[in-house]
């Protein structure tokens, strides 16, 4: 104002500044998400305990799985949880890097749609349920994640049939000992 800039020059000059202040928070957070996936745990499913053909990961394991990377990086995550008119739940996961940029994923839900809602649970046991099953599923997206299923330890080098060690190596081990 002092230099003879007008009002109108200086919110324009502002809103630039601004736009230039969230494009650079955008590219440091595309930056710190690259590096804080590199050192993801896995997730990996695991049967539920009470059917053993299905398995899953838990909120937990998902949570564990990140949290470390995420907090060494700059990151935080939250969820805003909305009942909306027609009896859904709708579960929106923010992920926010410290230099302001935000990402946010949204899914919604019917409690009553849930495998649990045979179980003998009642209305709030449901919603906490489908709940936690789109906080799940809103971090996982928000954060590009798929879990995978466990392998009783063959990714870490066992044979494809299931065994650990091949019979080549088990005879060598026998003549050792």
């Amino acid at each position: 104002l002092a230099s003879g800039a007008t009002p109108e020059t200086l919110e324009k000059l502002l809103t630039l500044q601004e736009r230039w202040e969230a494009n650079q928070a955008r590219k440091a957070f595309i930056e710190s998400m690259a590096l804080a996936r590199g050192k993801f745990a896995p997730i990996l499913k695991k049967n539920d305990g009470y059917a053993s053909r299905y398995k899953y990961e838990t909120l937990t394991d998902v949570m564990d799985a990140v949290y470390g990377p995420l907090g060494e990086h700059g990151f935080s995550y939250d969820w805003v949880t909305e009942d909306l008119p027609d009896g859904k739940i709708r579960v929106t996961c923010v992920v926010t890097h410290e230099a302001g940029h935000s990402r946010r994923n949204s899914l919604s839900g019917d409690p009553k749609d849930t495998a649990d809602a045979k179980a003998n649970m009642n209305g709030l046991q449901r919603m906490g349920g489908a709940v936690t099953y789109l906080q799940r599923y809103t971090l996982k997206a928000a954060l590009g994640l798929a879990a995978s299923n466990d392998d009783d330890g063959r990714a870490s080098g066992g044979d494809d049939d299931g065994s650990l060690i091949s019979d080549d190596q088990r005879a060598a081990l026998d003549k050792l000992m």
